[in-house]
């Protein structure tokens, strides 16, 4: 009995079955190619970072412009204060000194300090010439893209609800079992 119960709602919705399946691994295999790539640290000169464009700096580490605004505004913002932690890498000039602080973040040598491998959205890692010095600036950022789920009640009707937010835009789709009743498109105006 439950097998004939199976079988037919299967061959009924073996299409819906098949998309969910699609978007899922699709889904999966987009997020674990957005947090390797966030979790590798970037090296870029202390000039782009502050006084380059903007479409110079977001190139430079991989995010959109709009996000490499936000992280040139925290790493501006750490200028008025000090650092959250310091460590020593003896190096012949700033270009391997560079290098050696980022490959120290990526095998997570626990010489330095907890700060430097702290997880984050993005790790920058900058050549101050200046002060002769490499400055690793660890930035978290809002998650640009989301996936929801949810419920919609209109008149006494209850619909499945499944949304994807990509920044300010947003998409939903209502669902009466298989089939899509209806879609949302939303726009942030703001946030806070």
């Amino acid at each position: 009995m439950w097998y004939n119960i199976c079988l037919s709602w299967l061959k009924k919705n073996w299409k819906n079955i098949v998309i969910v399946i699609t978007t899922l691994i699709a889904t999966f295999a987009i997020f674990a190619y957005v947090q390797k790539n966030k979790e590798e640290p970037k090296v870029i000169t202390n000039y782009i970072v502050r006084q380059a464009q903007i479409d110079k700096l977001a190139k430079g580490i991989d995010v959109n412009p709009e996000q490499a605004k936000a992280i040139r505004s925290e790493i501006i913002k750490t200028e008025t204060r000090s650092p959250d932690g310091q460590f020593t890498v003896v190096a012949t000039n700033l270009d391997k000194a560079t290098k050696e602080a980022q490959s120290l973040i990526k095998k997570a040598d626990d010489k330095l300090p907890k700060v430097a491998l702290e997880k984050t959205d993005r790790t920058v890692i900058t050549k101050n010439e200046d002060n002769q010095t490499v400055d690793i600036y660890k930035i978290d950022l809002n998650k640009a893209h989301k996936i929801k789920a949810g419920v919609t009640v209109i008149d006494d009707k209850t619909y499945a609800t499944v949304g994807y937010q990509a920044g300010r835009f947003e998409g939903v789709v209502h669902l009466d079992g298989a089939k899509v009743k209806g879609a949302t498109m939303l726009y942030t105006l703001a946030e806070w």
